[in-house]
């Protein structure tokens, strides 16, 4: 659910203390510094709609560069995009079966998109091994469509429209649990 006081847009300024915010949470999150994730991320955003794939995108890296600056590190976000179901199915198999290719840490899908929506190209890469987070961002309300996530092996589900704030809790909770088993 939204909260009706805290804006999905915000100035720079706003957007500055929010990041801020979010660093703090960071903290929290991985007081232990073997919880702070490996330092190359593979993600992958699946998603139909441009728009929201690149909004997505912008989103991780300023999550990356706050990261950077406020642990002094070096950590870098490859990001690949997906538009349909199956192409996102398709890139996290070849990942998988690839040896010279870094498997996906994190895959971000869409619950509407062609060929195959967000709960059958999770449950198949599930079926196919991957054991990373899978989140789901998503403008589903659909209490049924919503289950049938939950069931096919998604661990968050994110409702669109999200504020900056819920976006970068989301990914830290779940890339910072996923990692702390590489450790």
């Amino acid at each position: 659910t939204h909260d009706p006081h805290e804006p999905t847009t915000t100035p720079t300024s706003a957007l500055a203390i929010k990041q801020l915010e979010t660093i703090e949470q960071w903290r929290a999150l991985s007081t232990d510094r073997t919880m702070v994730p490996a330092h190359n991320l593979h993600i992958l955003i699946a998603d139909d709609s441009a728009l929201s794939r690149k909004l997505v995108s912008k989103l991780l890296t300023s999550l990356c560069d706050n990261v950077n600056f406020t642990f002094e590190a070096t950590y870098k976000f490859d990001i690949e995009h997906a538009k349909t179901g199956r192409e996102a199915c398709d890139r996290v198999l070849e990942s998988l079966r690839d040896p010279g290719q870094k498997p996906f840490d994190l895959v971000l899908i869409d619950y509407y998109m062609p060929l195959l929506d967000g709960a059958e190209a999770s449950q198949a890469m599930r079926t196919a091994g991957y054991r990373g987070p899978i989140m789901a961002v998503t403008s589903c309300t659909n209490e049924p469509e919503l289950d049938r996530l939950r069931q096919s092996g998604i661990d968050a589900i994110l409702q669109k429209p999200f504020t900056i704030k819920k976006f970068y809790k989301h990914f830290l909770q779940h890339i910072v649990k996923s990692n702390r088993q590489k450790f």
